[in-house]
């Protein structure tokens, strides 16, 4: 990701959350999902400075675990994990029509 993006690649505190390994207690505490990939160790949630979340959506689906893994977009900050199978959504903070965009992506492009 890094390369692609060609910037540092931080892990996020959104929301006051963990964006990389949670422990279960903690997952609960910040709302996580009860199945968080978080807390399997298999996911993390990421920003780029200066660019927005669909741009960081479309440098992940380039890096094959994660095109073929779970994907979330939001505003300004991404959650990739390499669950099995793919997974693809967006966050209230993404602006309209993001998802849509981002699968239009995918299937033009993979």
């Amino acid at each position: 990701m890094r390369a692609l993006a060609g910037h540092p690649v931080n892990v996020t505190t959104a929301l006051g959350k963990n964006g990389g390994n949670r422990c279960a207690p903690h997952n609960r505490k910040v709302g996580g999902a009860t199945y968080s990939q978080h807390i399997k160790n298999k996911a993390a949630d990421i920003y780029v400075v200066g660019m927005t979340g669909l741009e960081l959506a479309k440098l992940a689906v380039q890096v094959e675990p994660l095109r073929n893994g779970g994907i979330g977009v939001a505003g300004n900050h991404i959650h990739v994990d390499v669950r099995r199978g793919r997974s693809r959504w967006d966050y209230s903070s993404a602006p309209p029509g993001t998802l849509g965009k981002l699968n239009k992506y995918e299937r033009e492009n993979y």
